[in-house]
């Protein structure tokens, strides 16, 4: 298992879309931010198009200005419109797909962070969600252009202002659900705390006792929860990281390794080789992002 997008399906003629923007955060993905806005996407698009991912790492809003979108969400069903907001929480599968004829314009904010995941868990947002509420739609589209405009900047007072508008509709989102968070919350802490300090060692046992939960106990739910173990999901996130890094040119193999943990870039060559399939010098030079 992996934490990289795992798309597995896309068809359409991507560039000769009518229009199709991406803007990235521009604050440092090596630093521990607890909250912001990874990237925007519009598009608007004529022609068919599917789309399908499977363990989406970002929380995603989706909404529609125009026309419409079949989605599948797990296995539920969700025809998006205007007037609709779709939130997909980390770990998620869903596809969608628009039939030839079927002109639509589409806003998406991938929101990352350190504490994603235990802010989630607070605000009530843990779960796929489509609100039909033109009052949270029209609040989507302001805090979009906003981000969208700023997103690019790398001033503190950009920085701070793009983390608080992410947090200030999550917020607002939350008031629009209402209800209370689901059994389990302890589990996306936990993956939160696994998803940090990489080059620091992670007993699963000492990891249990700081929740007060068997260790056994809490790998069997875990697991059932993401898929993995909390040992293979630490490894996968270290592998993320290390894709990130070796697309340094100024970084070693032995600085790489040390950054995530490893005792040598021997140990950390082979653990690479083993989950992701290639040689870490194989992979810097295949230039992937």
């Amino acid at each position: 298992m992996t934490i990289r997008r795992n798309i597995r399906h896309m068809s359409g003629e991507y560039r000769e879309l009518e229009l199709h923007t991406l803007l990235h955060w521009k604050g440092g993905r090596n630093r521990s931010w607890p909250i912001y806005p990874h990237a925007t996407e519009e598009s608007r698009r004529r022609s068919p198009f599917s789309f399908e991912e499977s363990n989406c790492p970002y929380l995603l809003l989706v909404s529609l200005s125009r026309g419409q979108l079949a989605f599948e969400v797990e296995t539920e069903q969700i025809l998006l419109k205007p007037g609709k907001l779709l939130l997909l929480p980390p770990g998620v599968h869903y596809r969608f797909q628009s039939r030839r004829g079927n002109f639509y314009q589409k806003k998406v904010l991938e929101i990352k962070g350190i504490n994603l995941l235990s802010i989630l868990e607070t605000l009530n947002l843990t779960r796929p969600l489509c609100l039909d509420s033109p009052e949270g739609a029209a609040l989507f589209e302001e805090k979009f252009r906003l981000i969208s405009a700023r997103i690019g900047e790398t001033s503190g007072e950009a920085l701070s202002l793009l983390m608080g508008e992410t947090y200030s509709l999550l917020c607002a989102l939350s008031l629009l659900v209402g209800g209370t968070p689901p059994a389990y919350g302890y589990l996306n802490l936990i993956r939160e705390r696994l998803e940090s300090n990489l080059d620091l060692p992670v007993s699963i046992t000492s990891l249990a006792a700081e929740f007060h939960l068997n260790p056994v106990v809490m790998s069997r739910n875990f697991k059932k929860k993401f898929g993995c173990t909390p040992r293979e999901y630490r490894i996968a996130c270290r592998m993320e990281q290390a894709k990130y890094l070796l697309n340094q040119d100024q970084l070693s193999l032995k600085e790489i390794a040390y950054q995530l943990g490893y005792c040598n870039e021997f140990y950390f060559s082979q653990e690479f080789l083993r989950v992701i399939g290639f040689r870490p010098g194989e992979w810097r030079h295949r230039g992937d992002a």
